[in-house]
């Protein structure tokens, strides 16, 4: 069975992750042959994963004219089956583009990170042949619009993301200057306007005017075109950045690393379809939190983690005009004076968010997206 998957392969977005991860154990099964198109690899090197060449060949498409060389790619390879791991907007691009192609069956994997859904979008996803989402969040805002979809959640490398002990994280955060009864909030997201920055540093800041033994290591870029200059937002309200890290600072660790020396790490998001470092934490030992709203209430919900109120003021996104949430900036600040107050039920949330991470395995979320592929393929 040949298999054309379009997505991010050779890049660090959650869609890449997720496809090269899924893609890597596909190929190791004899019945699949495997081939990636990507609008994000430039194809000067072959694609890469974590350091490691890829087994599999990803075809790079450029971002001008990517949905032709996407038919060029698919004519030359003449799959079995096309299996899309993108936002909605391109599933609609992909199907407008293959529409002379309609015998070869299209399976989509998207993260639905908001709702309601763009109408438009939906139609490319009726002559599917398989729908899947990362989130149940996912699963129930396709329903409420016609479209029945399966879950297959984002795994996590247990063998990577896991508790280091006591004396090596000791020394990881003495190596970056940071105190042993320093309380250190993470959050490992990009600088974009879905990501809830600006509500996760005024948060903080209330918090360490009480609790001025605390850091917020942010790592991500610390100014961004796509979301927010962190030094003015300082400057500007008087926040002192002194109290911040930022991804220049700590990109000399391993991301489990980066888990493992924070005592609470969270990302609030207007819209979440899922979250792979809310879910990597957890599986670290860390207590993680998130916005009681999309995704975030079934990955931290059920005391797994913390969730945090969303107002009751709801805003139209830019990006298919969903429904964005806003969090409670006072609720944010209260539940990591909690978490500081608190450290044994901060432990114990961790242990059963960690307990339910390590469930989530990318094995397990290759071996259900086989079983559709073979279910359409027959």
């Amino acid at each position: 069975m040949r298999v054309l998957v379009f997505s991010d392969d050779g890049t660090i977005t959650g869609y890449g992750r997720f496809s090269m991860e899924v893609n890597k154990r596909l190929y190791q099964q004899d019945d699949i042959e495997i081939m990636a198109a990507s609008m994000l690899h430039y194809g000067l090197m072959p694609a890469q994963y974590d350091g490691e060449r890829l087994p599999y060949w990803v075809a790079p498409l450029g971002q001008e004219k990517w949905t032709q060389n996407f038919m060029y790619v698919l004519n030359s390879f003449n799959p079995h089956i096309v299996v899309i791991i993108k936002d909605l907007s391109y599933v609609e691009l992909i199907t407008l583009a293959m529409g002379a192609y309609d015998s070869i069956p299209r399976v989509i994997v998207t993260g639905i990170d908001g709702k309601p859904i763009v109408p438009r979008w939906i139609a490319p996803l009726e002559s599917a042949a398989h729908v899947v989402s990362f989130s149940q969040f996912g699963v129930d805002a396709l329903a409420e619009q016609g479209v029945s979809a399966d879950q297959i959640a984002p795994g996590i490398d247990l063998d990577h993301f896991q508790p280091m002990d006591s004396d090596e994280r000791q020394q990881l955060r003495s190596q970056l200057g940071i105190s042993d009864d320093t309380f250190v909030l993470l959050t490992v997201a990009q600088n974009q306007s879905r990501k809830a920055i600006p509500h996760m540093l005024q948060g903080f800041f209330r918090f360490a005017e009480t609790h001025p033994d605390s850091l917020f290591i942010l790592s991500t870029q610390a100014e961004s075109l796509n979301g927010w200059d962190i030094p003015m937002l300082c400057d500007m309200y008087g926040w002192d950045i002194s109290k911040l890290r930022f991804y220049q600072d700590v990109q000399g660790l391993t991301m489990a690393q980066r888990y493992n020396i924070a005592d609470a790490h969270t990302v609030l998001s207007h819209r979440e379809g899922w979250s792979l470092p809310l879910t990597e934490a957890m599986a670290c030992g860390v207590v993680s939190m998130a916005m009681d709203w999309c995704s975030g209430t079934e990955i931290c919900g059920d005391d797994k983690g913390v969730l945090v109120k969303p107002l009751d003021y709801i805003t139209v996104s830019s990006w298919g005009n969903a429904l964005d949430y806003h969090p409670d900036v006072q609720d944010f600040s209260d539940q990591l004076t909690w978490l500081y107050d608190h450290p044994a039920e901060r432990q114990r949330i961790a242990q059963t968010g960690q307990a339910w991470a390590r469930t989530l395995t990318w094995d397990a979320a290759a071996d259900k997206l086989a079983g559709i592929l073979r279910s359409v393929v027959g």
